[in-house]
C-alpha cells in the first residue's frame, strides 16, 4: 500500500525539524552546534558579515566533498548513497543557515528565526516566499521585525515551506541519477551539492543581515 503524499510530507518535515533542533543543540556526533561554528568565525574578519561569507565558503567545500564522495560508488550503491546524501546535505544546509543567523545576532531557537531559516533552505528569500504564499504584500522588507501572530502565521508558513522542501528533496533523488556512473557521479554530486550550498547560504546572509 502506498503512503499518501501528505503523510510522507509530514514525516519528512518532522525529520527536518528534529534535525534542526539537534544541530542547534549540537547533539549530532561529529557536527558542532550552530553556536560553536559561529563562535569560531567571530574574530579575524573585517565584520560579522565577512565572517558569514567565510563560514559559507567552508560549508560549500564540505558539501561539495560530501557530494563527491557519495557519488563515487556509482549505480551499485545508488539508493543507499542518495538517502545518505539527502540527509547529510540537509544537515550541512541547516548548520550553515543557523550559524549565519547566530553571527547576525539571532537565536535559532526562536520560532520566527526558525521559520526564516526553513525558508532559506528552499533557496528563496523570505520576501519571495511569503509573497508566493500570499502572506505578505510587495512592500514588506523583512519578517524578523514583525509582531506576527505566532500560532497561526508561523504554522501556516512552516506548512508551506515543508511542502516546498519535500518537493525539492524528492526531486533531488531523481536528479541525482546523474550519480550512476562511478567517478563521474562523484563530480556530478559534488557540483550539485556545492552549488546548492552556495545558493542557500547567500540567501541566509541576505536574510539575516537584512539586505534587499
Amino acid at each position: 500500500m502506498s503512503v499518501p503524499s501528505d503523510e510522507k510530507q509530514g514525516v519528512f518535515m518532522r525529520f527536518v525539524l528534529g534535525l534542526y533542533d539537534m544541530i542547534v543543540d549540537g547533539s549530532i556526533p561529529g557536527m558542532v552546534s550552530a553556536q560553536q561554528l559561529a563562535a569560531s568565525y567571530r574574530t579575524g574578519y573585517g565584520s560579522l558579515e565577512d565572517a558569514a561569507y567565510a563560514l559559507l565558503r567552508w560549508q560549500n567545500l564540505k558539501c561539495a566533498i560530501d557530494g563527491f564522495l557519495t557519488g563515487l560508488p556509482g549505480v551499485m550503491f545508488l539508493p543507499a548513497t542518495i538517502s545518505f546524501n539527502v540527509a547529510s546535505t540537509l544537515a550541512f544546509h541547516i548548520q550553515t543557515v543557523t550559524s549565519i543567523a547566530v553571527l547576525a545576532g539571532y537565536d535559532p531557537r526562536d520560532e520566527t528565526v526558525k521559520t526564516l531559516a526553513l525558508i532559506c533552505l528552499t533557496g528563496e528569500s523570505e520576501h519571495d516566499a511569503l509573497r508566493g504564499y500570499g502572506l505578505v504584500d510587495v512592500t514588506s522588507r523583512c519578517l524578523i521585525p514583525w509582531r506576527i501572530p505566532r500560532a497561526f502565521l508561523l504554522g501556516r508558513i512552516n506548512y508551506m515551506v515543508g511542502a516546498k522542501l519535500f518537493t525539492q528533496f524528492s526531486s533531488k533523488s531523481i536528479i541525482q541519477l546523474g550519480r550512476m556512473v562511478p567517478l563521474l557521479g562523484g563530480l556530478f554530486g559534488g557540483t550539485v551539492d556545492g552549488f546548492s550550498s552556495y545558493i542557500i547560504g547567500n540567501v541566509a546572509i541576505k536574510t539575516f543581515f537584512n539586505h534587499d
